[in-house]
């Protein structure tokens, strides 16, 4: 539908290319970078970039060493994605590692982390 296509183009206008993302990835992480983390991650979940592990390992990474920036519904996308990789990715594997018990524990995450753990 046309709707679904300009929304789909809005998010790929917002989010920051590849190559953003991979000098963001290889500054370090830091809070300031999880506006452009989770504008990727939104063109990521719309289909409007490919995915990209690094950049969604990133995202939880940097939620990990700043847990009071968490976003738990880009968490559960997140975990998402990595599930639709799809065997034998491992990808949401090491996303669980790195997502607090509590985050894991509350919907819709749980969830998504049950479905991986019966494949």
């Amino acid at each position: 539908t046309s709707h679904s296509t300009s929304k789909k183009r809005l998010l790929l206008e917002m989010a920051p290319t590849l190559a953003e993302i991979k000098t963001l990835v290889a500054s370090g992480p830091k809070s300031t970078s999880l506006p452009q983390l989770e504008a990727y991650l939104d063109a990521q979940t719309s289909g409007s970039v490919p995915y990209e592990a690094d950049a969604v390992r990133y995202l939880v990474k940097t939620y990990q060493l700043f847990p009071g920036t968490m976003n738990e519904s880009k968490v559960a996308y997140a975990c998402m994605l990595a599930l639709l990789e799809g065997y034998p990715s491992t990808d949401i594997l090491a996303l669980s590692y790195m997502i607090p018990i509590a985050v894991q524990k509350t919907e819709p995450c749980a969830t998504v982390l049950e479905c991986a753990s019966q494949l």
